[in-house]
């Protein structure tokens, strides 16, 4: 899926015009594709991905765009400018989405100071910062990742910290306080996420025994956490009873960019279990509302426009639709109609699955 160049995610709506990454994580999605610890090779200019991104079919509003998942765009001088030139395309073009942008590598001090002239752009910074090993990130430096943190807190962009793959390796409470105590403070919130597998990616796991010889469905999988992972968070959560903390990209998005969460997961278990505070949960509830009680034409006037015929009903807060759609359908929908998508076919080429397909996390030894 990723020679796109753009697609719509379990979250967000990527745009990919640079392929290949030296990070060389040994979970990474790209070793499928043959692009990690790969040079960065550029697909299309920064105006091209700018005019992709806006006129794709699923780009509306409401839409979270990602630049750059196929490569970490501040690997490379060149990466870095071109990342400039974007965002110089983007504020031209007055877009009001927030712009996400992910990194496992250090942001020099004349990028920070870039940004924080960007007044005009919504950034959402994604740090990775996971306490793994250098045999699984060879190529991380933490001591890179906490002065990130601090730089974009000092120009008032706090980033949202990403703590995954939770594995074996970082699963342990002396771990997971170094990485808690290091960040929290200069941290907008941290969404936590298991290992995602797929049938290629599990071949590839040489550090977890179990996952790799695991038989999991991958229909129904988003992603496989250690035991004893939740008594650590646990531990966590006492430490530092304020911080927020999810479980779901679109909760710690909807969280940062103080908006309500737009993929049906409020009241959820996903929901239920974050560490959310009650003013934002009381956002979400009063903002999705609106959603409840629209005519029933509403929802078929959408589905036409994407040229859709399927039966709908709803089921409490679901909607239940017959026959078959796209992953990037059930996203896109998902979004435009706030409610959580029953589907009885799923056509996906995607990496891997997500909540909002109806997947759910396993906890395995």
């Amino acid at each position: 899926m990723i020679d796109a160049g753009v697609r719509q995610d379990n979250t967000w709506l990527v745009v990919d015009p640079i392929t290949g990454c030296k990070n060389n994580c040994q979970y990474c999605f790209l070793c499928n594709y043959d692009q990690s610890n790969k040079e960065n090779v550029t697909i299309f200019s920064p105006t091209e991905a700018v005019d992709k991104l806006i006129n794709y079919w699923a780009f509306e509003s409401f839409s979270y765009p990602m630049i750059g998942t196929t490569t970490d765009i501040f690997q490379t001088v060149e990466n870095i400018e071109y990342l400039k030139q974007f965002i110089n395309v983007y504020e031209e073009k007055e877009i009001s989405n927030p712009l996400s942008i992910s990194t496992k590598c250090a942001i020099p001090d004349h990028f920070i100071d870039f940004i924080s002239k960007k007044t005009k752009v919504n950034f959402c910074f994604y740090i990775s910062y996971s306490g793994l090993p250098k045999s699984i990130e060879p190529n991380v430096c933490i001591d890179n990742l906490i002065l990130n943190f601090k730089k974009l807190a000092s120009i008032g962009h706090k980033a949202i910290h990403q703590f995954r793959p939770i594995i074996p390796q970082n699963s342990t409470r002396e771990v997971f306080t170094s990485v808690f105590e290091s960040i929290h403070e200069y941290s907008e919130c941290t969404i936590i996420r298991g290992l995602n597998l797929n049938d290629n990616l599990q071949k590839r796991i040489w550090f977890w025994e179990e996952a790799k010889n695991g038989v999991f469905d991958f229909t129904k999988t988003v992603s496989v956490f250690p035991k004893g992972w939740q008594e650590n968070l646990e531990y966590i959560k006492e430490l530092f009873p304020e911080y927020p903390i999810y479980f779901t990209n679109s909760c710690s998005l909807s969280y940062k960019t103080k908006c309500s969460e737009t993929f049906g997961t409020l009241g959820t278990e996903k929901c239920l279990s974050s560490r959310c505070p009650q003013n934002h949960r009381d956002l979400c509830e009063k903002q999705n509302k609106q959603f409840d009680n629209l005519d029933m034409s509403f929802y078929y006037d959408v589905m036409k426009k994407l040229g859709l015929n399927n039966a709908l009903k709803f089921e409490k807060n679901n909607i239940v639709v017959s026959g078959e759609l796209s992953h990037e359908q059930v996203a896109y929908l998902s979004q435009k109609f706030r409610k959580r998508l029953i589907v009885e076919k799923i056509f996906s080429q995607h990496e891997w699955g997500g909540h909002i397909l109806g997947h759910t996390d396993l906890i395995i030894s």
